[in-house]
């Protein structure tokens, strides 16, 4: 699990394009950073699902809420 975490932090990063030290919390979400409103949203779904090779249901995206809530979904397609 702590794989996927540092892989989706640094997937935010590079997406949003934020330094390596903008602190990402598990709370952090949808407006809580530049550049993450809901383009920004689809552009980490889309990159997401071709960095770990799942794919997400519209019902899900619509319901992103955090990073932590981001990772859950992530492991549960992993079956993680």
């Amino acid at each position: 699990m702590a794989q996927v975490n540092d892989s989706l932090l640094k997937l935010v990063r590079e997406v949003l394009d934020l330094p390596s030290d903008h602190p990402l919390e598990d709370s952090v979400g949808p407006g809580d950073v530049p550049g993450w409103d809901s383009l920004g949203t689809l552009r980490l779904v889309d990159a997401a699902e071709e960095r770990f090779g799942v794919e997400f249901e519209l019902e899900e995206i619509a319901e992103f809420k955090s990073i932590a809530h981001f990772r859950r979904m992530i492991e549960k397609h992993l079956g993680t």
